[in-house]
């Protein structure tokens, strides 16, 4: 007999088919947070990349800056995903970020 929190479970091959539903289910979201760990990844590479340019006021070359732009479209293609209620509670925040972002760039090049 074995108890699984509040279930009680005699037979073998119960036991075995729950143990393997789960499986598969842990595995499932291991792979999507996997896949997120990835995306966020590429993701600040490429903002650090962004970053170096902009704040070191480098002349680009087109070829560069469509290879940057290449990065972020193949970043937008990832499977990752925000949940909506994620969104909404840091928009605001993510909002006052970009704009401070805004004017610290608009001194830079000014």
């Amino acid at each position: 007999m074995i108890v699984l929190g509040f279930l009680v479970i005699q037979d073998f091959m119960t036991t075995f088919l729950l143990m393997f539903s789960l499986a598969s289910v842990y595995t499932h979201f291991i792979t999507m947070i996997r896949g997120n760990f990835s995306a966020i990844a590429k993701r600040e590479k490429i903002i650090a990349k962004l970053d170096s340019y902009i704040n070191h006021k480098k002349i680009f070359a087109t070829e560069n800056l469509r290879d940057v732009q290449d990065e972020i479209l193949s970043a937008r293609q990832e499977p990752a995903k925000v949940p909506d209620s994620y969104f909404k509670k840091f928009n605001p925040k993510f909002q006052q970020d970009h704009k401070k972002y805004i004017e610290r760039v608009n001194k830079i090049y000014a």
